[in-house]
């Protein structure tokens, strides 16, 4: 049977010690964007149409998008975590106006502005858009 090297040894005991400290996990924190409102454009990905207005509010541990709400989505539950001065937010939000749809939205904010992506997942195919809004001032 081989031996370990020293090194080799000592560099899994400075992980397993020091290692998490470094390496932090990201703790979700309930209802970190509550409160929040945010005005800007929801584009296709890869489409000339023009841009939807759109509306971003969190509030009370949940989501809305006042540009999706014609197409059947509602509020969601989100999620989010802090990254240093970013904060990433994810939620998914079933569409009552038919089965199985659904939008993915993942994002961040920095500041006053809010940046991400939404697919809306269908029965045969999804369409990826992109968001970018600020707080209204």
């Amino acid at each position: 049977m081989k031996k370990m090297p020293a090194i080799t040894f000592l560099s899994v005991l400075a992980i397993l010690f020091f290692g998490f400290e470094l390496c932090p996990v990201q703790a979700e924190e309930r209802g970190l964007l509550d409160g929040m409102k945010f005005e800007g454009s929801l584009t296709e990905d890869g489409s000339q149409a023009a841009p939807f207005e759109e509306t971003l509010i969190f509030e009370n541990g949940e989501f809305l998008s006042k540009a999706c709400i014609p197409y059947g989505f509602a509020k969601a539950p989100y999620k989010a975590t802090r990254e240093g001065d970013r904060i990433k937010w994810s939620a998914v939000v079933p569409n009552s106006d038919s089965k199985g749809d659904k939008a993915g939205w993942s994002g961040s904010v920095v500041g006053d502005k809010l940046t991400g992506k939404m697919t809306w997942s269908k029965a045969n195919k999804t369409i990826d858009y992109t968001v970018d809004a600020e707080t209204p001032r």
